[in-house]
């Protein structure tokens, strides 16, 4: 079979086997203290059977893809670390691809992507885990899989923090959702920059909230923003502004003075927001075509209207029309929201994938209809608006739902490419849903210190 050797199905379960032992040992010095650990070792068991799953798709089904053609180009970069090893270093920490490229011959083999920047980075990275790989498909995938997962639980962790008492729950909405198993495991951008934004996240968390480990959690979150910088800036745009309203939210929540609070809010906000805006000007040429505001809207204007032509038929959606201003792609935004959160639907399906896409997407609209339903609809925007990771989440949920049903008009690339905003959706969702049962265990003393409840 393409793709695949004999190595991969004799090793595969061995690499399982090992990985979630380590994983279950883990747990157990853990579970007394953090009982929430208790899912550790089947969330990243769950996350390798999620890599395999799409390897054996990719490799069986669509005979190839973008992941095979990233994993054959990191063979190629294992290859050349023992046949030029000086280039190989500087293709891995910073040189362009097309300026070294002659380097490759037969022997190494020709990789893909040289020329494409953002995909190059996925091919960078995955030569690492190519070697314990052993260069091999599967096995690559498994090893890939199982370091991705660190930034998902991390996520998981960060909602636990306040919410110890929904972990099965929240359990299955950031470690066992089907969809994010799938696209989320596998050698693809989606796998580096969900758990990208997941560790960015706990980062955040870390050094802001919690203010613990600053100076590691600075450099890892450093680490994650750059990766996310490189495959998918849009990802950090999202991200980043949302986790800032919410560390301002966490400092007027602990103001305890209504009156203080009424005159302090306006200048942490605004002070937020202008530290945002001093960051991304200073940064904002890593960003490319979503440097600024006119860029981003006619990328997307552009994207949309590609992504409708007749090569892209089949399993397309359509929004409509709109033109490249700032007025009309806002005036798209209940359509291309709703896209990006619950399409395709039941009337969309036209195969297996997309059925299996729509119970998911049923699912999700379930949550919103039941969390509204149960928290009454004034009820439902008072607790967001009151619960600062409730608000950082369906913020951050909401702008990748926009943006990613705005621009993308078939369902196949929809359905991975909006993972990235599911965990963090269907979470809310189940915290606002049980919001009268469970309250946050954590509460913001008035000197910012973040301090457990006794319960």
């Amino acid at each position: 079979m393409k793709y695949l050797q004999i190595w991969d199905f004799v090793l595969a379960p061995i690499y399982i086997f090992i990985i979630y032992q380590i994983a279950k040992s883990r747990a157990d010095k853990k579970i007394a203290l953090e009982p929430h650990y208790k899912y550790f070792a089947s969330g990243i068991l769950a996350k390798m059977l999620g890599g395999v799953a799409l390897c054996l798709i990719y490799t069986l089904y669509y005979i190839g893809g973008d992941t095979t053609a990233y994993f054959e180009a990191s063979v190629c970069m294992t290859k050349l670390f023992f046949r030029h090893n000086p280039i190989f270093w500087k293709l891995t920490f910073g040189a362009i691809p097309y300026f070294l490229y002659q380097y490759f011959d037969a022997s190494t083999g020709f990789p893909d992507y040289w020329r494409d920047v953002q995909s190059w980075q996925v091919v960078r990275w995955t030569t690492f885990f190519a070697f314990i790989g052993l260069r091999c498909y599967i096995l690559t995938t498994i090893v890939l899989s199982a370091a991705a997962y660190i930034g998902i639980w991390r996520l998981y962790k960060v909602f636990i923090y306040y919410y110890p008492m929904l972990s099965k729950q929240l359990a299955f909405a950031i470690l066992f959702i089907p969809s994010v198993l799938f696209w989320g495991s596998g050698v693809l951008k989606d796998t580096y920059t969900l758990s990208c934004a997941g560790l960015l996240t706990y980062c955040f968390h870390q050094v802001f909230i919690v203010k613990n480990n600053r100076i590691r959690n600075i450099i890892i979150g450093f680490i994650c923003s750059s990766i996310l910088i490189n495959i998918k800036p849009y990802i950090f745009l999202g991200l980043v502004p949302g986790a800032l309203l919410w560390i301002s939210f966490e400092r007027i929540k602990g103001i305890q003075s209504p009156i203080v609070k009424l005159l302090i809010a306006p200048l942490i906000l605004t002070f937020t927001i202008a530290l945002a805006s001093l960051g991304f000007n200073s940064i904002k040429e890593s960003f490319g075509q979503y440097s600024s505001l006119d860029k981003i809207v006619t990328k997307a204007s552009v994207t949309q209207k590609d992504l409708k032509q007749d090569y892209n038929k089949g399993n397309s959606f359509d929004i409509g029309e709109f033109d490249g201003s700032v007025s009309g792609i806002l005036a798209k935004f209940p359509v291309a929201v709703f896209a990006g959160l619950f399409r395709p639907s039941f009337l969309d399906v036209k195969n297996v994938v997309m059925l299996i896409a729509a119970i998911e997407n049923a699912y999700m609209l379930y949550l919103l209809v039941s969390a509204i339903y149960g928290a009454g609809l004034f009820n439902f925007y008072k607790i967001i608006i009151s619960e600062p990771i409730i608000f950082f989440s369906i913020i951050f949920s909401l702008f990748f739902a926009f943006s990613v049903g705005l621009t993308t008009s078939n369902f196949g690339a929809l359905v991975r490419y909006k993972i990235p905003s599911v965990p963090f959706y269907i979470a809310a969702m189940i915290i606002i849903k049980n919001n009268k049962i469970y309250k946050p265990v954590v509460e913001t003393s008035p000197k910012n210190k973040v301090k457990k409840k006794i319960t």
